[in-house]
């Protein structure tokens, strides 16, 4: 993100001039506003052959105009062109037979760097979603549902009033089309408040498919997203565990089997020796190895995790407790 301005340019003046489009279909439409451009180019409405005529200039690709091509999904630029070539993807799956949880599960196993396409199709449009990895770790990921938009996805966690955003979006040409610098910029959200909510819009848009019972999936081994502002660098763990709260609803417990049932070691617990598989999962996972050893209960392992540290540790709930018992148990570092 860029948040530096000599002159801000939320003192310009000037109502903006309406842009047209043109579909590669033909159908035209007039009127359009540059927020209503972007959010359509963001969530796959409009592709990079589609034309505009921005602002009063004459008509050009999406793609051949910066200001625009930028938003577009990674997956439709030149970057990923090799989605679109000849051959099979490394990895297929359909969301009925393996479970979301487990694809992410298998993508942090193996370390794997590339892109994991998911399209599930709607009563209206198809979902897509667009998740890049680097080793295993959330690098970006990109959504065509307007609801997972940043400001949107701003406005709904309390950090953005929606008058604030359509402020910000009116200005939007302004700051180059980025919405975040010109949040930074109006001073309608901190900085450090805007980068912490991209990480967690990230980790929810992953999250967010652990809950769907149809959809397929596509791994392409080395695809990348092409240039990215913000890079997320999140472990895995992070979007399992928050899935798990979604798929059960917001009670994981839920998902959990009898509480006096044993936990035990899982099949990948000698992986847990190394620090490259342990990753940054959140704390209250990775103490579930080490807890395992001794078979408690999941009641009793959902206690031990919640009793308070002595040491000054942040103090875990039980939602979290039961969620990364349920992630520790899908990446296989335990089992009941």
């Amino acid at each position: 993100l860029h948040t530096t301005f000599e002159h801000p340019p939320s003192q310009r003046t000037g109502a903006e001039e309406p842009s047209q489009v043109r579909r590669v279909s033909g159908t035209v439409m007039s009127s359009v506003t540059f927020a209503k451009l972007v959010e359509m180019i963001a969530t796959g409405d409009l592709g990079p052959d589609d034309q505009v005529a921005l602002m009063g200039e004459g008509f050009r690709r999406i793609g051949d105009i910066h200001e625009l091509e930028r938003h577009l999904l990674p997956s439709t630029t030149a970057a990923t062109g090799r989605m679109f070539e000849p051959g099979v993807p490394d990895f297929v799956c359909d969301l009925g037979t393996m479970p979301m949880l487990a694809v992410l599960a298998r993508m942090r196993q193996r370390r794997e760097t590339g892109g994991l396409f998911v399209l599930r199709k709607g009563a209206d449009r198809a979902q897509r979603k667009e998740i890049y990895l680097r080793g295993g770790r959330l690098l970006h990921v990109a959504s065509s549902a307007r609801e997972e938009l940043l400001g949107e996805y701003l406005v709904r966690r309390g950090a953005l009033s929606r008058e604030d955003l359509e402020q910000a979006l009116r200005l939007l040409k302004n700051f180059g089309g980025r919405l975040g610098d010109t949040l930074i910029s109006l001073h309608l959200v901190d900085a450090h408040d805007l980068f912490r909510a991209i990480r967690d819009q990230g980790r929810d848009r992953v999250a967010t498919m652990c809950s769907w019972s149809e959809g397929g999936v596509a791994f392409y081994r080395g695809t990348t997203p092409g240039h990215v502002e913000f890079k997320l660098d999140l472990d895995l763990a992070s979007p399992i565990m928050a899935g798990a709260i979604l798929l059960g609803q917001g009670e994981p417990a839920t998902l959990l089997p009898n509480l006096s049932t044993h936990i035990l070691p899982g099949p990948r617990i000698e992986a847990t020796l190394d620090r490259r598989e342990r990753g940054t999962a959140p704390s209250s996972m990775q103490r579930l190895p080490e807890l395992s050893k001794s078979s408690p209960t999941l009641e009793n392992a959902i206690s031990a995790l919640t009793q308070p540290d002595v040491d000054g540790a942040r103090v875990i709930g039980r939602k979290e407790a039961c969620a990364a018992l349920i992630a520790a148990k899908t990446v296989g570092w335990i089992q009941f």
